[in-house]
């Protein structure tokens, strides 16, 4: 009974540290997400704010346009816009002048101010209501006089009943003449102007928008376009337009985080912390098992399952106390960093899995097959093997690497061979290992994809002039 207790509590224990761990991990995750969705939408938000300042910035193309119609224009031209006493000029000058630069796409309307009033507007409809007010009636602020011609005047942006929002960028259109001045003005309505060019993107994508201004007397933030009312926890992004603070705050529109996948995590956390504190309790009666495991998993390779350098070294020094004659084989992949660079990492570590299942068909069962490190691995044949037994197994080896893809690049993969055979110089894996690499380096400097091997006296190297022909008919030669 006592025992069973004590079960039950360790059960619980196990329980509850097993819910505060995956309890972390769950919170973790979601503000992992949380954090990157808020990157992700600055970013978009990014983007469009630099949609909307490079137009609002670009409305100052229309004081171009402006003046250069007043130059090939002359002074008659400017003359007329400042002396209401000639009617029909006066109006006939500014409508031409004022169709040249209406875009309905980006204003709601063109206005010109003789004296100090506004006197004329285009279209006469959006804009009628207008005339006769001062620009301080309009936007609430008098803007300061221009000092020379050709200087852009900014107004608002302003709340004008009527109108919305609007913001006014003025010229000078002529000099004064006695107290009276001319001053074209382009007004655009906003946020209208920048629904369809921008704003309408974000919700097409998914996200809410809040789009506001930063008032330079007072530092007020105002909103003027937003997707919904009473927006909060929104990300952010601040940049400046014609001397204007603007704000442009965005977020998805189901919210950062999903409440349903939230309740998700929960039921998830409880029953995995369930789950995990049973197997926990009950896994007593395999630890032998699970520690037999551990020991395998420390002499092998986790990628490819063939033992690992250490393992490998171990392996051939106690084979070769109790066998007799053997040869070593160094096989290292080639161009592996190409195929890694070319098609990723990920592809690279699948051609090291072939590579593996390739050396466990072709080579026999007792052999002793490794992963020596990175791209390179290690194969020893014990008992006694002839040139011409070694050449059957080599090539039929190549011949299984060429039919490896190189990942998504259309090549396929080769791969070179050094050996060395065992002999009184070579009494120790080590030593073997320093032979093999040596032909291995004179098989990857011959051009590749080919094996060489060290003769039994170490002095000379024997190796194959081709790739390609019948496995059986290799020409070795000896290259002193």
């Amino acid at each position: 009974m006592k025992s069973q207790k004590m079960n039950r509590r360790a059960l619980l224990i196990r329980f509850l540290i097993c819910l505060a761990i995956l309890a972390a991990l769950g919170c973790a995750y979601w503000v992992n997400m949380r954090s990157g969705r808020i990157r992700n939408a600055k970013r978009i938000a990014q983007a469009i704010a630099e949609d909307v300042q490079d137009r609002m910035n670009g409305i100052r193309k229309y004081a171009g346009i402006a003046a250069a119609w007043l130059d090939a224009s002359g002074d008659e031209a400017k003359k007329a816009l400042s002396d209401p006493g000639k009617a029909e000029k006066y109006r006939d000058t500014f409508g031409k002048i004022a169709s040249a630069l209406y875009d309905p796409d980006d204003m709601d309307s063109i206005l010109l101010i003789a004296g100090e009033t506004v006197a004329l507007g285009y279209p006469e409809s959006d804009s009628s209501d207008l005339r006769g007010k001062t620009p301080a009636q309009i936007w609430g602020t008098e803007p300061e006089k221009p000092e020379e011609a050709g200087q852009m005047l900014i107004f608002g942006p302003s709340f004008v009943k009527g109108h919305g929002f609007l913001q006014g960028f003025c010229m000078p259109a002529a000099p004064e003449h006695g107290s009276s001045r001319a001053e074209i003005c382009v007004v655009m309505s906003l946020p209208d102007a920048l629904y369809p060019f921008a704003l309408n993107r974000l919700t097409g994508q998914g996200y809410d928008f809040c789009l506001s201004y930063v008032d330079k007397q007072n530092g007020k933030k105002t909103r003027i376009a937003e997707s919904k009312k009473g927006l909060r926890g929104l990300a952010e992004i601040s940049f400046d337009a014609d001397g204007t603070k603007w704000i442009l705050g965005i977020r998805p529109a189901s919210g950062w985080v999903s409440v349903g996948g939230i309740l998700l995590t929960v039921l998830l956390v409880l029953a995995g912390a369930l789950l995990l504190s049973w197997i926990l309790e009950f896994r007593k009666e395999n630890r032998e098992d699970a520690m037999k495991k551990l020991r395998s998993d420390a002499k092998h390779d986790k990628m490819t399952g063939l033992l690992n350098h250490t393992s490998s070294e171990e392996a051939i020094n106690e084979s070769l106390k109790t066998e007799e004659g053997g040869v070593l084989l160094l096989i290292d992949v080639d161009n592996f960093k190409t195929v890694n660079d070319t098609a990723g990492h990920l592809a690279g570590d699948e051609v090291l899995v072939e590579v593996a299942n390739a050396m466990r068909t072709t080579f026999r069962r007792y052999d002793i097959l490794g992963r020596y490190g990175g791209d390179e691995f290690i194969v020893y044949m014990t008992g006694d093997i002839s040139i011409p037994d070694f050449s059957v197994k080599a090539s039929q080896f190549q011949r299984k690497i060429r039919k490896i893809p190189a990942g998504n690049t259309g090549q396929y993969v080769t791969c070179s061979i050094g050996g060395a055979r065992r002999c009184v110089e070579t009494p120790t894996a080590e030593d073997m290992i320093r032979r093999a690499d040596q032909a291995l380096y004179t098989s990857k400097g011959n051009g590749k994809d080919r094996f060489t091997i060290f003769d039994d006296s170490g002095s000379t190297l024997m190796k194959t002039p081709k790739r390609d022909g019948p496995e059986m008919s290799h020409d070795f030669t000896l290259n002193e």
